[in-house]
Formats: structure tokens, C-alpha cells, sequence
């Protein structure tokens, strides 16, 4: 193979290029041995170089006894040509038996300006390339700093660019050369990295070897560590066990090692067992001994002071006062050295900077929403971690759900991740997620160091270090599944207030606790671990029960305030204990139903509020009703018809309501009032006014201090009910009067009646004047069906102005809004629009009638019988302008449209109008 000149290069030319440099490991003893094999071997290798420079645009430059040197105008295309002569040279002639072993090669990587001349290429940059090359072992690719960097820039701009991983080998002094180079090996990325030590360097450091691309997720924590990483400065990382403490450190260390004229050196201090073995360790790392004249510890301190190096100490919270004693010792700010250290707590010396290193982000809101969860952060870690185990797995589009779930259910934790991905080899995605509800015990490897082996170990690793009283503490919480609070910590645990506030502030400084809000937050592989000891203590009866006392005792009244800012800030509240109410409302159903039936009253116009209403129906359903007093029956049956009737399941809502009524009468007890409300929408107009009578009445008769609540919770809805009767008038009146009690109430109570007011006479004069009112507070307070029920009343407002495409895209807003949650407020609405729409679009007022006539039928929406006629009448108008054959198709097709069909129709036809 002689050397092949580059084209047209003018003689004394001077090239920016990037060398390669081939060479054969072990090629003379090989030659010794079988000069005919080394012969056919080296052909093949030849023949390989040739075609894979030529294929990578390069050009092929002299021979170096049995290697090669090729120049490249791009890192890229060298690179893929580094690549691919290693794959080459791997699957050779040594695979069809001309060697019991391949040829292993052995390749450098360098840029610079050389000089062309006489068809060869001479300069400094031949003899650093080839340096870079003498170091590796058969089978690496080793790179230079500007070679790495260029590569970091075409990955960064397009990840598919080339097929590799970058491992920094850290700072080394090359034979032959004073100044240092930043070496690092190019491998496939699903290729293993062996950590082997270069061969012939002089080591500026001990960084143990990473994989550049394995940090996922932590772009804006080295965004903000690496500014922090100045001579004299020392940084700690501060997290939990498992959170990626170290894999962060060494990272921000290889990228800021060029800053470091001595390097970087690396102390894992997770083997020393001892506080006196602290100094050791620094001192071996870094190459310090001992000497007669002084002591050890003046030694390094001389050390810090006089070379220009990145300290890493990693793992310092099992010896935490040590080494925080030795660094208050040998560190001041007028040192050229920076310490990068990782602990579960800050180290509490002056000039410390901490940095919080929390876990990973599931939920694709802080990484997109949950459709997109795969894409999150801690998905990213999940995959690669199961691709690094497993690398024919693939996860399909239908897997980002339980892939979420996962994320979630782990609480990003990147240890966690990894272990549970692992299992991949054995286990689908489905088959993990399951498990990982009930236990944690998948997670766990044979590989890594012994406290990261096992989930379990790495939180034993922490919670050792507590004191009795803070891990009994941390045991305690374990009962809370959201925001854990001083006052709850305290009720929980039984134990003094103050005491409490130590032992919270302690956990907390050692990462065990994360704040989050107003409250702290336990990681869910932590809290599950902690669970466990508390049964095995025996104590879980008792702090689950004080638990399930403190929630019931501590849930906010939502609607007592007349400002809807605190009404709004109390209903978050209860959104993100969400958790912690279940919990409490499962031990109430097991031990105290009555108190699981009072939470669950206690919480109705919170789950109305925030259209929980399948989660509040539930939880009254997973009560053992029969045992229970009969009044409390039939308040709770109430409260599951209203709940029924807000899912749009009329007929279970009918039942159970008729169900409170009855046992009401039979016992002699007053109406239940939510029951007999709620009826009157399923009787006659005759029944429903004589029930509406028994209701007002009853109301009225009442102690003052419960009538002023019945009426503001009662009056609008039962006046919407008599407007849908027939009788508008009354329930006007009735609603106006709850209306002015719900505003002496609170903000909620107000917004519910208001709500209910705007659909009784919606778009007349009276109802206009509150609608600026009801818009206000729904957006304040969250309440999206009341603000569906104000783009409603805005809809008939338009409709009756003549403005139909206003109409249409009123209609269309409430049911974007309300269609999961309240699907009968859609239907009413969508009611109106056939006929709005059937002079200019009359096939598809034939769908939609046909479509919501089919809807009525099977699902029973209320004043199913008014419509019928009206759906009759107009039937008979389309038969006129469409044909008897084309309605009949049209019904045909309609009939079959679910509710989310409708709705798609009416957003088109709804642009249609707009349009034309």
C-alpha cells in the first residue's frame, strides 16, 4: 500500500486535516511465528484500509510498517472510517480459517496543519497523531481534545451523524511531549468499553472512564454546576442515594479537566470504612506521602496550595465529619485547587457552594404532557439502560404508557431506572410495571458496587447513617403519599412538635426528604422501603390510623371564602393530597365507615369542583352502606345520585336517589335533600312540582343556621330542574334567591348557583348580566364546567342575536371543555344546533339529529321525550330538501356516531360557517 498524494495539491501546500493512524498490535511476534497467515492477514488488511478511506472521502497517505495513515477533511468521516476498519479488521479472514485469531489494530486520531510535500505529509501533528495511536491497545480508537470536541459539535447538531459513543481517558502527557492531551476512545454504542489502562502515558489524573453520551437529563444541572468549578472554590453535590451523584461529578470533571494543569483526581471514599483512613486516601490519590518532618495532613495541605488540580471526593456522607475536619484544614480560598464533592448532605465548610441534585423527570410536562412520557428525561435513562442490557430491545409505540407508568412509579430515581431496566432480558415492559406495583424487589444486579447492587442496599446504605429517633421518623412518614408537613410529621409520629423539627431538619439536610412547595416529599422507592420497616415494627396500625385522623381533620373547607383566590388555593391543596385522602379514605372504609362516608360528604363540592366526580362516586361505593345509620344512607345515597348524574349514568343516579327517598320515608326521616332534588328531574312535571313543594318547604322550616346553606346548595339546582320541567319562572326565582344566600356563603357556593343560573332562561337579559361574573370566578378557581356552562349561555346569547357562527363556536368550546367530564351538558347543547344549522348545511343537521336521537335513546339524557318531538318535526323539514333516500341514509349513518364523532362534525361544520 504506497502513498496515494492528495488531488491537486500544489507542492509546500500546508493542510488542516485529521490524521488517522493505524497500527498492528503484536505484529512482529506474529510475523515471527506464521510469516504465510501474517501475510494473507495483512493483504486482507490492505485491501480493508483502502476501501474504507476511500468510501469515508479520505486520502490515503504512506505506510508505517504494518499500519497505515490516512488524512480526512472532517472528524465525521473519520471517525465512520475508524469505526468500520475495526469492524472490518474484527470479522476478517480469521473467520473463514486462515487464523485462529484476528488481526487486532490499533488507531489514533488527531487534527493539525501539515505540510504537503513530495506527495508525503510531514509536521508536529504526524508525530502527536501517531503518539496518540502508540497508547492504545488492539481494538481501541483514541482521539485528541479537538478531534473530541469536533465530534461533540456534529453529534450535538445531528445525533445520527455517526453511530458512537466518546469515553474520556482524561488528561495524559504523551511520550515525547510536555503538553498534556485530553485522549479519548471512540467505540460503538452498543459496543462494551473495557477500561484498560493506556499504554506509555504519564497520567495527569485518574478520572475513571465515562461514557459521555450515558448522562441523560442533567443539561441544566452542568449548566449551572460547571460556572462553579474556579480555583479555590469547593462544590457539593447533594441528593439522595441513587440519584446520580457521581455519574453527574464525573462528568462535570471531564469536561472541566482542561482548566487543571495537575489534573483530576478522583477519591471514592465509599470503600473507607474508617474517619482516620480519610486523609489516607486523598493523600494516595493525589500522590502524596508521608514525611518525617511533617505531617500528613500538611502534606496535602501543601499540595491543594501549590498545584493547579480538580479535588473529586466522592461518596463523604458515611465519613461526613471527617472529611468535612480535613477539608476546613488544608483548603482555603487562596488555593489554585477546586474539591468537587457528592454527599447526602452538605459538608458545612466556609466557601462551600451546595448544589441539589434531584431525580430525574418523569412527566414529559417538565419534559412535554403524558402522552409524550417516553420522551421524558427519565424515560431517555430507562432505554438506554435497557439498550446497554439488552441491545435488540426495542420499545414499540405502544409502550410509552407503561413505559410512563414506570417512570413514574420509581419516581425518576436514575438507580432505580437502572436496575429495573436490566430485567428487560427476562421480563416485558407490561410484566415490570406490574411488579413494580406491589414490590421493588426486580431491582436489583449482580453488577456495580455492592451498596448500588440491590435498591434495598442503597437506601440501607443511607438510612444506617441516621440516628434512632430520625430513622424512627423517616419509618413514621412512609404513611404519607404526598406533601409531608411539620404539623403532619408531628400528628403522625405521636412525638414533641420541636423534636419533630430537629429530626425533619436533619432529613432533609441529608437528602432523604425533598422539598417540595410548602411541603417535603418522600421518593416513592424510599418510602416503599420505609413501609416495610414500619410493619415489621409493628406499628403501622397506630401511625395509620393517626395518619388517616390527621387528613380527615386537616382537608380545607373550600367554600366558606368569599375569595376565590384562597377557594382556589384550598381546592389545589386538595388536588395534591389526593393521595393521602385515599390513603386515609381506604383505612376508614376497612376500620370506621361511618368516618369514610363523613370524609367523602365532607369532600362533595371539592370533587365537584374539580369534576372528580367517577373518584367521589367510588368512594361512597366502596363503603359497606347497610351498616351504617339510615340517615347517613341516605345522605350518602344522595350524594352518589348527584355524582351519577354528573358522569351522565341517569339511571344508576335514579335509583340510588329513589333509594334515599325510600328509606327516608320509611323511617320517618326528613328528604334527603340532594336525593329529592335530583328526583324531581326524573319525574313528570305534575311529580316533580308537588316534590319540588315537599323540598322548599322543608328547606324553609329549617333552623336559620342551616336553612342560609340549604338554600345557597339546593335553591339553583332545584331551579334548574323546574326550568327543564317546564316551569322557568319558578325556578328562576328559586335559583336568584340561592344565587344571594351562596354570595354570604363563599366564593364556590356562589360560582355552583351562579352556574346553575346561566342554564335557566340562557341567553335572556337576566342571565347576561351575571355572565362577566361567572367567567371570572371559573377561570380563578379552575372550575372548567361552570365555565363551560358560560360559553353555553354565550352560545344561546349569540343564537338569539342571528350571529350562528358565534353560536357554533360557543357550542364547540363547551364541549371541548366538559366532554370526558360532563357529557349530558354537551348533549343539551348540542340539541340546538340542528335546527341552526339546517338551511345551510342540512345533511349534516341529519347526522347530528339522528346521531343525538340515538345518544337519548341509549343513554337516557334527561328531556329525551321534548326532543323526540322536535327531532320528529325536523325529520320531516329535511325530507323536503334532501329526499326520503338520502335522509334515510344519512339517519343510517348518524345513528351509529358516538359523542366524540358528534363533536369532530360540529367543529367542521363550525369552520364551515366561519368560512362562508
Amino acid at each position: 500500500m504506497g502513498g496515494v498524494p492528495e488531488r491537486s495539491i500544489e507542492q509546500g501546500t500546508f493542510l488542516d486535516r485529521v490524521l488517522m493512524f493505524t497500527d498492528v498490535e503484536g505484529s512482529s511476534r506474529r510475523w515471527d511465528a506464521d510469516p504465510d497467515v501474517m501475510r494473507s492477514l495483512m493483504r486482507h488488511h490492505d485491501e480493508l484500509v483502502s476501501a474504507v478511506v476511500a468510501r469515508h472521502g479520505g486520502t490515503l497517505g504512506a505506510r508505517t510498517g504494518d499500519g497505515a495513515i490516512a488524512l480526512f477533511h472532517s472528524a465525521v468521516d473519520a471517525a465512520r472510517s475508524a469505526l468500520d476498519l475495526q469492524t472490518g479488521i474484527a470479522g476478517g479472514p480469521a473467520a473463514t480459517g486462515v487464523a485462529a485469531d484476528p488481526l487486532r489494530i490499533r488507531i489514533g486520531l488527531h487534527r493539525g496543519i501539515v505540510e504537503h510535500r513530495d506527495g508525503e505529509h510531514y509536521g508536529p501533528p504526524m508525530h502527536r497523531a501517531e503518539r496518540v495511536m502508540a497508547v492504545g491497545h488492539g481494538g481501541q480508537i483514541l482521539a485528541g481534545a479537538v478531534v473530541t470536541d469536533e465530534l461533540r459539535s456534529a453529534l450535538a447538531a445531528d445525533p445520527t451523524s455517526v453511530e458512537l459513543c466518546v469515553v474520556s481517558r482524561g488528561i495524559q502527557r504523551l511520550k515525547g511531549f510536555h503538553e498534556p492531551e485530553r485522549l479519548s476512545e471512540l467505540c460503538r454504542r452498543d459496543a462494551p468499553v473495557e477500561a484498560r489502562v493506556l499504554r506509555d502515558v504519564v497520567a495527569i489524573g485518574n478520572l475513571p472512564p465515562i461514557d459521555e453520551s450515558s448522562l441523560i437529563g442533567r443539561d441544566a444541572d452542568l449548566a449551572r454546576i460547571l460556572p462553579t468549578i474556579d480555583a479555590g472554590r469547593i462544590t457539593t453535590l447533594v441528593g439522595t442515594g441513587g440519584v446520580g451523584k457521581t455519574r453527574l461529578a464525573l462528568q462535570v470533571a471531564s469536561i472541566a479537566q482542561d482548566q487543571f494543569h495537575d489534573g483530576v483526581w478522583f477519591v471514592d471514599l465509599a470503600s473507607v470504612l474508617s474517619a482516620d483512613r480519610v486523609i489516607t486516601a486523598v493523600a494516595d490519590a493525589i500522590g502524596v506521602a508521608e514525611e518525617a518532618t511533617q505531617p500528613l495532613t500538611s502534606s496535602v495541605r501543601q499540595a491543594v496550595h501549590t498545584r493547579e488540580m480538580l479535588l473529586v471526593l466522592d461518596n463523604c456522607e458515611h465519613v461526613f465529619d471527617a472529611v468535612a475536619s480535613l477539608l476546613r484544614v488544608v483548603c482555603s480560598d487562596r488555593m489554585p485547587t477546586s474539591v468537587l464533592a457528592t454527599s447526602q448532605r452538605a459538608l458545612g465548610v466556609a466557601g462551600e457552594r451546595v448544589e441539589q441534585i434531584g431525580p430525574l423527570a418523569w412527566d414529559a410536562r417538565t419534559a412535554g404532557d403524558e402522552s409524550g412520557a417516553d420522551d421524558s428525561p427519565a424515560a431517555g435513562m430507562f432505554l438506554m439502560a435497557a439498550r446497554r442490557s439488552d441491545p435488540t430491545f426495542e420499545a414499540g409505540p405502544d409502550d410509552a404508557e407503561v413505559l410512563g407508568r414506570i417512570c413514574r412509579r420509581l419516581d425518576g430515581l436514575p438507580l432505580a431506572l437502572e436496575l429495573a431496566a436490566s430485567r428487560v432480558r427476562v421480563m416485558s415492559l407490561g410484566e415490570l410495571a406490574h411488579r413494580l406495583e406491589t414490590s421493588f424487589d426486580v431491582l436489583r444486579s449482580r453488577e456495580g458496587a455492592e451498596r448500588h447492587r440491590t435498591m434495598s442496599a442503597a437506601i440501607q446504605w443511607s438510612m444506617d447513617l441516621l440516628s434512632p429517633d430520625d430513622r424512627s421518623l423517616l419509618v413514621d412518614l412512609s404513611v404519607f403519599n404526598g406533601d409531608i408537613t411539620w404539623e403532619g410529621s408531628a400528628a403522625v409520629s405521636g412525638l414533641d412538635p420541636l423534636d419533630v423539627a430537629d429530626s425533619l431538619d436533619e432529613l432533609v439536610r441529608r437528602s432523604l426528604l425533598v422539598r417540595r412547595g410548602a411541603g417535603l416529599r418522600m421518593l416513592v422507592p424510599l418510602r416503599l422501603f420505609c413501609s416495610a420497616e414500619l410493619a415489621a415494627r409493628g406499628r403501622e396500625p397506630m401511625v395509620r390510623e393517626r395518619h388517616a385522623a390527621w387528613v380527615r381533620g386537616s382537608i380545607p373547607v373550600p367554600f366558606d371564602d368569599p375569595d376565590p383566590h384562597v377557594v382556589a388555593a384550598r381546592l389545589d391543596r386538595m388536588t395534591h393530597a389526593t393521595d393521602d385522602i385515599e390513603a386515609a379514605h381506604r383505612w376508614f372504609v376497612t376500620h370506621h365507615v361511618e368516618d369514610a362516608i363523613d370524609m367523602s360528604t365532607q369532600l362533595f363540592h371539592a370533587y365537584m369542583a374539580r369534576a372528580r366526580y367517577s373518584i367521589a362516586l367510588q368512594r361512597f361505593a366502596d363503603c359497606d352502606l347497610e351498616t351504617t345509620p339510615v340517615s347517613l344512607r341516605a345522605e350518602a345515597l344522595g350524594s352518589m345520585a348527584g355524582f351519577a348524574w354528573m358522569l351522565g349514568r341517569y339511571d344508576d343516579g335514579d335509583r340510588a336517589a329513589q333509594r334515599a327517598l325510600d328509606l327516608a320515608k320509611e323511617h320517618g326521616l326528613p328528604l334527603p335533600l340532594m336525593a329529592a332534588v335530583l328526583r324531581c328531574a326524573y319525574s313528570e312535571p305534575t311529580a316533580a312540582a308537588v316534590l319540588a313543594d315537599a323540598i322548599e318547604q322543608q328547606i324553609r322550616d329549617e333552623d336559620i343556621d342551616r336553612q342560609w346553606l340549604d338554600k345557597a346548595t339546593h335553591f339553583p339546582s332545584l331551579g334548574m330542574v323546574l326550568a327543564v320541567a317546564g316551569d322557568p319562572e319558578r325556578g328562576a326565582r328559586l335559583a336568584d334567591e340561592g344565587v344571594a344566600e351562596a354570595r354570604r356563603v363563599g366564593a364556590l357556593l356562589t360560582l355552583n348557583a351562579l352556574g346553575n343560573r346561566i342554564m335557566i332562561q340562557p341567553g335572556s337579559d337576566e342571565v347576561a348580566a351575571l355572565m362577566g361574573e361567572v367567567v371570572e370566578l371559573a377561570r380563578t378557581m379552575g372550575r372548567k364546567t361552570t365555565l363551560a356552562l358560560a360559553y353555553a349561555s354565550i352560545a344561546h346569547q349569540a343564537r338569539r342575536a342571528g350571529d350562528l357562527a358565534g353560536f357554533l363556536t360557543g357550542v364547540v368550546q363547551t364541549a371541548e371543555l366538559v366532554l370526558d367530564d360532563e357529557p349530558q351538558t354537551v348533549v343539551q347543547m348540542l340539541h340546538w344546533v340542528p335546527t341552526s344549522i339546517v338551511d345551510r348545511f342540512p345533511r349534516e343537521a341529519a347526522l347530528m339529529t339522528a346521531a343525538l336521537g340515538s345518544l337519548d335513546e341509549t343513554d337516557h339524557f334527561i328531556g329525551a321525550e321534548k326532543h323526540r318531538a322536535r327531532r320528529a318535526k325536523l325529520r320531516t323539514q329535511l325530507a323536503t330538501v334532501l329526499g326520503d333516500a338520502e335522509v334515510e341514509r344519512a339517519w343510517a349513518e348518524g345513528s351509529q356516531m358516538g359523542l366524540a364523532h358528534v363533536v369532530d362534525r360540529l367543529r367542521w361544520t363550525a369552520d364551515a360557517y366561519s368560512t362562508t
